[in-house]
C-alpha cells in the first residue's frame, strides 16, 4: 500500500492552491480510481474501490475545498485501512490458540454494558458502540484482554464526553435545535441558517467516511464562517432598534427603521432572528432588496427616485451613451450628478437564490461577488447622490442670499412683474428694473421643497447676470459723471 508523499494534514489546513496534478497523485497514491473515461472536462472523480469513497476534484479551481476534500477523503482512507488491518491482525492472533489466545475472553462478556454487534463475514469482528449513544464505537477482535476491554471503555467514554459537549455547545452557542429518536439517533438542524439542511448523526459504522463527531466538527466550522458573513450585517441593521416580538419558536422579530438618505422619510422593515442575533442569509438579501426599493424603486425602473428629485427640480435622463443616468436641473448648465444605470443589475434575491443553487465553487463565488459589488456599488452612489444633491441646493440657496444682498444695495431694483405660485419642483420667472439698466432683467425662479415648507430660489446663473450687469452699468455712470465735471466751462472773473 503505497501511500502518499504529502503531507494530509498540512494540506487540510493550506490555503495556497494546490496544482490539479498534484491532487490526482495524492488521490492515486492512496488507492483512489480515476474515472475509466477522460472526457477533458472541468470535474474529475476518483473513487476508492474498496471503501466507495469519492471525491470530485476541479482542474483549474482556486477554491481551498478543491485540495482540502480530497487530503480529507485520503485521511479517511488512511483511517479504515489501519483500522481493518489492525481488526484482521487481532482477529489471526486470536484465531491460532484454538477458540481464543491465552489471557482472553469474549468481548461480549468483558463489555456487557455496551452494544455489541458481530460483522457477518469470512473475518468477523466486533463493532462496540455506547448503548446511550450508539453513535459512538469502535472495532475489536471477537476476543480480547481485560486490559484491551479497559482501554476501549475509556476511548468511548472520551468520545461520548467530546460528542456531547460538541451537542452542548451547538444547541447552546450556534443555535442548533437537537431531537433525538427511539434509536438512538440524533437529528440537528440550525433556527435560522440553511447550512445543511438538517445533521443526521446515524449509529457508529466503521466503514462510513465520517463519524458524529467529525460531522459536528465539520457543521460547527460552516456556522462560525456564517456567522462572519452575517453577523456584522445584522447587527448593523439592529444597532437602531430595540423593538422586537418573541415567536413560540424562541425566534425574534425585530422592527428595523430605515431613514432615506435624500429626504429623510422613515419607514419599517421587519427582520427575523434568534436571540442571538442570527439571520438567515435569504432574510437579509429580502431585507436589502426592500431597502434598496425603498431608496430608489425596483428593478429596471427609475421612477421612485425620479419622484425623490422632482421636488428639487430635478429630472433623470439616461446620457447619449446609453451607460450612464444624468440628473438634470433647469437651474445649472452641467448635471447636478451621473450615476451608473443601476437598474440594469439583477435582483438581489435571484441573485442570492441563484448563489445558494450553484453546483461550481468558481460559479458561487462569482455570484457572491457580484452581490457584493451590487450592494457596494449603490452605498457609493447613494452617497454620491447626496453630496451632488447638498451641494445643488447649497448654490441655490446661496442664489438667494445673494439676490437678496443685491436688493439692499441697489434699494431702486424693483419687481416689475409678480411671480406666479408654484409647486415644489416647478420653475418659473419674474422681471426687476432698475434706472440703470437699459431693460428689465429676467429672473427664473426654482421652488425647492424644504422641512419649513416651499423655498423659491434664484437660478444662479440669471443672479450673477443681474450682479455684472448692475456693476457695469454703474461704473458706466460713474465714468460719464467724471467726463461731466473734466469738460465744464471755467468760472468767469468779472
Amino acid at each position: 500500500m503505497g501511500h502518499t508523499k504529502y503531507p494530509l494534514d498540512q494540506i487540510v489546513r493550506r490555503k495556497q492552491p494546490l496544482p490539479f496534478p498534484a491532487i490526482e497523485r495524492m488521490l492515486l497514491d492512496n488507492n483512489f480510481e480515476p474515472p475509466n473515461t477522460d472526457g477533458g472536462g472541468s470535474h474529475v472523480t476518483f473513487t476508492h474501490p474498496t471503501t466507495t469513497i469519492t471525491v470530485t476534484v476541479v482542474r483549474r479551481s482556486t477554491s481551498p475545498a478543491n485540495w482540502q476534500g480530497a487530503a480529507k477523503a485520503c485521511i479517511q482512507v488512511q483511517s479504515w485501512e489501519k483500522r481493518r488491518e489492525k481488526t484482521l491482525r487481532d482477529f489471526l492472533i486470536a484465531a491460532t490458540g484454538k477458540d481464543k489466545i491465552p489471557g482472553t475472553q469474549p468481548t461480549i462478556d468483558l463489555l456487557p454494558e455496551m452494544d455489541i454487534t458481530i460483522t457477518d463475514e469470512n473475518n468477523p469482528y466486533c463493532i462496540v458502540r455506547n448503548s446511550q449513544y450508539p453513535q459512538i464505537g469502535t472495532v475489536c477482535p471477537l476476543n480480547i484482554s481485560l486490559d484491551r476491554a479497559d482501554a476501549i471503555r475509556r476511548e468511548i467514554e472520551d468520545k461520548k464526553a467530546e460528542l456531547l459537549g460538541l451537542l452542548e455547545e451547538m444547541t447552546t452557542r450556534y443555535e442548533y435545535i437537537a431531537a433525538h429518536d427511539d434509536k438512538g439517533n440524533i437529528s440537528l438542524h440550525h433556527r435560522v441558517y440553511t447550512l445543511d439542511r438538517e445533521l443526521n448523526l446515524l449509529a457508529y459504522d466503521p466503514s462510513a467516511t465520517q463519524d458524529a463527531i467529525s460531522i459536528l466538527q465539520g457543521c460547527k466550522e460552516a456556522t462560525i464562517e456564517a456567522d462572519q458573513s452575517t453577523h456584522p450585517v445584522v447587527e448593523s441593521l439592529l444597532s437602531e432598534t430595540n423593538q422586537s416580538e418573541r415567536f413560540p419558536n424562541g425566534n425574534l422579530l425585530w422592527t428595523v427603521p430605515i431613514r432615506h438618505f435624500l429626504t429623510g422619510e422613515r419607514t419599517t422593515f421587519p427582520l427575523e432572528t434568534t436571540r442571538q442575533r442570527r439571520a438567515n442569509s435569504s432574510e437579509i438579501y429580502g431585507l436589502a432588496q426592500k431597502i434598496l426599493e425603498f431608496e430608489r424603486g425596483s428593478q429596471k425602473d427609475s421612477k421612485r427616485l425620479q419622484r425623490l428629485l422632482k421636488p428639487y427640480g430635478v429630472t433623470l435622463h439616461l446620457s447619449q451613451c446609453s451607460k450612464e443616468l444624468e440628473a438634470i436641473s433647469p437651474a445649472e448648465k452641467a448635471p447636478v450628478f451621473t450615476i451608473p444605470v443601476v437598474y440594469d443589475n439583477p435582483s438581489l434575491l435571484d441573485l442570492h437564490k441563484a448563489h445558494t443553487e450553484a453546483n461550481d465553487e468558481k460559479e458561487a463565488q462569482r455570484i457572491d461577488q457580484q452581490l457584493f459589488e451590487i450592494v457596494e456599488e449603490w452605498a457609493a452612489t447613494k452617497a454620491q447622490i447626496n453630496q451632488a444633491v447638498y451641494n445643488y441646493l447649497t448654490r441655490m440657496h446661496d442664489s438667494k442670499k445673494m439676490l437678496s444682498d443685491l436688493q439692499r444695495a441697489y434699494p431702486q431694483l424693483q419687481n416689475q412683474r409678480a411671480l406666479k405660485k408654484l409647486e415644489p419642483g416647478e420653475h418659473g420667472h419674474f422681471h426687476l428694473k432698475h434706472p440703470a439698466l437699459n431693460e428689465s432683467a429676467k429672473i427664473r425662479v426654482m421652488c425647492l421643497k424644504t422641512d419649513d415648507g416651499p423655498l423659491y430660489c434664484p437660478f444662479p446663473e440669471d443672479v450673477e447676470n443681474l450682479k455684472q450687469n448692475l456693476t457695469r452699468a454703474m461704473e458706466q455712470a460713474a465714468t460719464a459723471r467724471d467726463i461731466t465735471i473734466d469738460i465744464a466751462p471755467p468760472p468767469s472773473n468779472g
